[in-house]
């Protein structure tokens, strides 16, 4: 989503900034819950190949909510004051 509203910025109307915003913050609520229960599940996954994938993916949702906290700020720096 938050590539998604990368794109649309460089083209969309600018009344829909509002619904960039909007799904680039239930993208971030989405991939922070998602962080959470992969981070409170890792404990009991013992098999090592299984928690590397684990680990991996629980950094993937650090990079998106990175990315979607970028977006949002970029387009609420963007409007007018």
């Amino acid at each position: 989503m938050a590539a998604l509203g990368e794109e649309l910025l460089e083209c969309a109307n600018r009344n829909i900034l509002s619904d960039i915003v909007a799904a680039t913050a239930a993208t971030r609520a989405a991939a922070t819950i998602a962080q959470a229960t992969l981070e409170i599940n890792l404990s009991g996954v013992k098999d090592d190949d299984a928690r590397s994938t684990v680990s991996e993916h629980i950094r993937g949702a650090d990079s998106l909510i990175d990315s979607c906290d970028n977006l949002t700020k970029r387009i609420r720096e963007d409007l007018p004051a």
